[in-house]
């Protein structure tokens, strides 16, 4: 979940400045900014923030989720979580891409606030800037070491399992092996007692009387 918080996170600046370049709102920029802020935990995060939120925001400007009054920093939030060594420099990697692609992103909107006769090829500028190949490598830099990442856990994971199904299978036959262990321990005064039983038996119905 904080894995793809931080790709969503990515997208969803993307999607907030894309929109306040087209069409001028604010409103689109102060999500960008409170994007940004929660992610680096300068302001309260949303409770079930992994849900989908921003999408739902932008439809009619309403909250869907209560703040948490937690404020934390998501790579915070990842340290804690025990991710590895490996898995987080990736991470880590990835929101310093993402970071470095916001001054892109700074400058286009700062392009479209310039007014008077270039304003118009400024916004259009700004679009461009958006949309041509270098923000597109920029973005894929976020994205290769999340998918790195992905790829990381997965392997884990699997490795984990394989481990828990090792541990099982052992403990399995040295639990069998202790009741054989057991059974092959037992089996003289077992025998023993079937015969005890026998013979008292056999005393018995001998010595009762007809």
């Amino acid at each position: 979940m904080l894995v793809n918080e931080l790709r969503q996170s990515s997208d969803d600046l993307t999607l907030m400045v894309q929109n306040y370049v087209a069409t001028g709102n604010p409103i689109y920029k102060k999500y960008y900014q409170d994007i940004l802020d929660i992610r680096n935990g300068q302001k309260v995060r949303p409770t079930e923030y992994q849900q989908v939120y921003w999408n739902l925001v932008m439809a009619d400007g309403k909250l869907p989720s209560a703040d948490s009054k937690l404020a934390i920093a998501l790579l915070d939030l990842m340290r804690q979580a025990g991710f590895s060594e490996k898995e987080f420099r990736q991470l880590a990697t990835a929101k310093q891409n993402s970071d470095d692609l916001t001054a892109i992103e700074f400058d286009a909107m700062k392009l479209v606030e310039t007014i008077g006769p270039g304003a118009e090829a400024n916004r259009t500028k700004a679009l461009l800037m958006l949309h041509d190949e270098k923000y597109h490598q920029s973005k894929a830099s976020i994205m290769k070491p999340i998918n790195e990442v992905y790829s990381m856990m997965d392997e884990r994971t699997l490795k984990a399992v394989h481990t828990s199904e090792a541990i099982a299978t052992v403990l399995r036959i040295l639990l069998i092996a202790f009741v054989f262990g057991l059974i092959f321990i037992l089996r003289r005064p077992l025998l023993s007692l079937m015969i005890c039983k026998i013979v008292c038996w056999d005393g018995w119905r001998k010595s009762r009387p007809i």
